[in-house]
């Protein structure tokens, strides 16, 4: 919820670079002959630029062989000095959850409750907004070993800033979701959601009055005993109550992808198959584009555990609009090269690694937009 649409692009210092030390404790337990479970989780971050502390806890209990009830409050406080802020933020969640299971044992009803509260002050706070939001849900769903399954569910969430009584809302969602196995490693998955927001009182824009939906199809087939084919079809639309053409204006998204994917000799799997992407926008036409790329994802599981490597290529063209202002809406169009890494390996000594990264190159016609970046994050426990 934090706006930056009025702070502008400025030149910092690039690239920044950090140094912190970092320390996490895990206390996990059962209780009551295993019916009841907890786990508590600080993490700690001490560095020159970021400083963050968070603790997280989780409570489960079976009340009875149907009636499932779980807690989980979290708090954390953080302070940012990076690229030449100065922001302290305090965030406190707690979440609870009641499920229980129906006569058959594959039908379940889940009742839930959240509330999230947030504070921000310093040089840089003046467009992150204090928040205080709390909500509930109700949700259906269907699990059987070999068959369908299927989630139904709602969600209301009122949320009021302290900052700006305009950003006040109500926010409802729907979501629905159905798999069904085809057999012989194949099969069908249907997702659908939709969220709809609406001020509490008079807003000047449609920032927080609109109706979103999302629609997705994903499905597989075995096309041999080593080589099945994935597809997935994805569509999303947004509409505001209010258009306008420069910031809140409607669009469609169109996403789909295909890939082959081949069981290789050993722990091995290789994925390879086009993905595009399209935006449409009647208002603001200067930001539609159609995207056409290719990419290859290297699997291994096995021995001491999963490495996944996932090089992308592609090429997004923006539609070019005569008379549009320089500066205002425009993007020029460009080709992206991407690899991620993924990593969750068993070292000696009772040693795990976790690892994440992504690197990207985006080379624009205007070179003024050419972009790099670069992300990767390492995560090294002890088992004791």
């Amino acid at each position: 919820f934090g706006d930056t649409t009025f702070s502008g692009r400025r030149l910092v210092r690039s690239p920044e670079t950090r140094v912190a030390g970092v320390a996490s404790i895990v206390l996990e337990g059962t209780r009551a002959g295993r019916r009841e479970s907890y786990a508590v989780r600080t993490d700690l971050s001490l560095g020159d630029i970021v400083r963050r502390a968070a603790v997280a806890s989780r409570w489960r209990r079976e009340i009875s062989s149907s009636w499932q009830l779980e807690v989980a409050p979290r708090l954390e406080a953080r302070r940012d000095l990076s690229f030449g802020r100065d922001l302290e933020e305090a965030r406190a969640v707690g979440t609870a959850r009641l499920r229980h299971a129906l006569a058959n044992d594959v039908d379940h009803v889940e009742i839930g409750a959240r509330g999230d509260f947030s504070r921000a002050r310093g040089a840089s706070a003046a467009l992150v907004l204090d928040r205080n939001a709390g909500g509930g849900y109700v949700a259906f769903d269907h699990s059987e070993l070999f068959g369908g399954e299927w989630r139904l569910g709602y969600a209301f969430t009122a949320r009021a800033f302290p900052d700006s009584i305009v950003r006040d809302h109500f926010e409802q969602t729907l979501e629905a979701r159905y798999r069904h196995e085809l057999g012989s490693a194949g099969w069908i998955e249907l997702e659908s959601g939709g969220e709809r927001r609406r001020t509490i009182h008079a807003a000047p824009t449609s920032r927080d009055r609109f109706l979103s939906a999302l629609q997705v199809i994903e499905a597989q087939w075995p096309l041999s005993d080593r080589l099945a084919l994935r597809t997935r079809l994805e569509g999303e639309a947004l509409h505001y109550a209010q258009q306008d053409s420069l910031l809140y204006f409607d669009y469609q998204v169109a996403r789909t992808s295909l890939g082959a994917r081949l069981a290789m000799t050993g722990s091995w799997t290789l994925t390879l198959g086009p993905r595009g992407e399209a935006l449409f926008s009647r208002l603001n036409p200067a930001e539609g584009y159609r995207e056409l790329g290719g990419g290859l994802e290297c699997e291994f599981l096995g021995g001491t555990g999963l490495w996944s490597v996932t090089p992308v290529a592609g090429w997004r063209d923006y539609d070019q609009v005569p008379g549009s202002l320089q500066g205002v809406g425009v993007h020029s169009s460009y080709a992206y090269y991407e690899v991620g890494l993924l990593a969750d390996v068993g070292l000696p000594a009772a040693l795990r690694l976790r690892t994440n990264g992504i690197a990207r190159h985006e080379d624009h016609l205007d070179d003024s937009q050419n972009a790099r970046s670069v992300y990767i994050s390492v995560d090294v426990r002890r088992q004791f």
